[in-house]
């Protein structure tokens, strides 16, 4: 059985072999964007500081809050998951300046 919701990007590929009409494929790319929106509103919770690079990932600047990034990261990932029921990745740097 599969869940509802957005699991994943669809390629041209995908819709041609399955059939997807582009109206479906419309209708996930939607969904995708709500999402992505919610999220990037969580990002803004963590920090003023925002570079997106695409419609799923973001860089944040967390350098300046005064926690411990990993907790910051771990704060994200939980929050993300609550809200909309998706995991994500996280990766740290270190910024130098």
């Amino acid at each position: 059985m599969q869940h509802s919701g957005v699991a994943q990007c669809i390629s041209g590929e995908f819709t041609m072999k399955t059939g997807y009409s582009s109206k479906k494929c419309r209708d996930f790319f939607r969904e995708y964007a709500r999402v992505s929106h919610s999220i990037k509103k969580i990002f803004s919770e963590f920090s003023p500081v925002m570079k997106y690079v695409g419609i799923d990932e973001a860089f944040l600047n967390v350098s300046d809050i005064g926690m411990n990034p990993e907790h910051t990261a771990d704060d994200i990932k939980k929050r993300i998951q609550h809200m909309t029921g998706l995991t994500c990745s996280i990766g740290i740097a270190l910024l130098t300046r």
